[in-house]
């Protein structure tokens, strides 16, 4: 099956990132099993991938470099408000779960379920300043 191309569509990568927003969402109410916790980090991680490459996009018309590096893409996007250090060190705290929460082999213990909100928070609040400049309101 061939893979199809990524969307150049801002509003659609903001889209997916809010399915990872629900997802993450379910998993700290529900927190069936301790190792959820890794999926709660990466789905936190993905929301600001996607909201980082929406943002890119918006701006430039094109998406950025290939890549899963959080604070690239925040270079990439040039942005004074994703430089602000709050901001630029929750995107540097989710950056950590990329490799870590996707490949089994590199994982030893699961994040705690503090670890895991904090993630989530951080990236609800990323995803809040980035859904604002594009759209010019918050996250809901």
């Amino acid at each position: 099956m061939a893979q199809k191309p990524n969307s150049l569509i801002p509003k659609e990568w903001i889209e997916h990132a809010e399915v990872d927003i629900r997802t993450a969402k379910r998993g700290v109410r529900d927190r069936e099993d301790p190792r959820d916790t890794w999926s709660v980090c990466l789905c936190s991680h993905q929301i600001i991938e996607k909201a980082l490459k929406a943002i890119y996009l918006e701006k430039n018309g094109a998406l950025p470099e290939r890549t899963h590096d959080l604070e690239k893409l925040a270079d990439y996007a040039d942005l004074p408000q994703l430089k602000e250090p709050e901001i630029a060190a929750a995107i540097s705290g989710l950056n950590e779960f990329f490799v870590p929460m996707k490949y089994p082999k590199s994982l030893s213990e699961p994040p705690s379920w503090e670890v895991a909100v904090k993630a989530f928070d951080d990236a609800k609040r990323v995803f809040g300043l980035v859904k604002k400049l594009i759209y010019g309101t918050a996250a809901g």
